[in-house]
């Protein structure tokens, strides 16, 4: 997992090419991201295997389910307020339950860190990372995220 303000993406476009090309894009679109509706999005052909979705939601206080996802990469992009994501790595995790289908979702059981993602920050989420999305910092408020889904990782 990487988290950090997308004004220093740049430290990152070495750790894969396709990490590289979407945090190049949400650099250059931030306006149009924010201004984006709500669901998927059409991307440029130099974005080939990512998929890309507005996503806004109210933040949960408590817990949520532990997931991972063993072929697919993601990086959230915060618009606007924040939100809480747990992490673990799966090797810490236990109870592993795969879904079926295209996406194929592993849900697990355990404990993780509940790290602070704030506007204008991007979070990478790799296949061996567990992770629990849209949690309150707190009470629940409204966010807005940008969610790019990285195939043929």
């Amino acid at each position: 997992m990487i988290i950090d303000r997308i004004d220093n993406a740049s430290c990152y476009y070495g750790c894969h090419p396709k990490i590289k090309a979407v945090l190049e894009y949400i650099a250059s679109h931030k306006e149009e991201l924010k201004a984006a509706p709500v669901g998927p999005q059409a991307l440029s052909e130099s974005l080939e295997g990512v998929k890309m979705k507005i996503v806004e939601f109210q933040t949960v206080e408590g817990t949520r389910k532990w997931e991972s996802h063993i072929e697919h990469a993601f990086i959230y992009y915060m618009l606007e307020g924040k939100e809480r994501m747990g992490y673990s790595d799966i090797s810490r995790m236990g109870g592993a339950v795969k879904t079926e289908g295209k996406d194929q979702i592993v849900y697990h059981e355990g404990n993780g860190d509940r790290i602070l993602v704030p506007e204008d920050h991007f979070i990478v989420i790799y296949p061996q990372d567990a992770h629990m999305s849209k949690l309150a910092d707190g009470v629940s408020e409204y966010a807005r995220k940008c969610s790019f889904k990285l195939s043929e990782w």
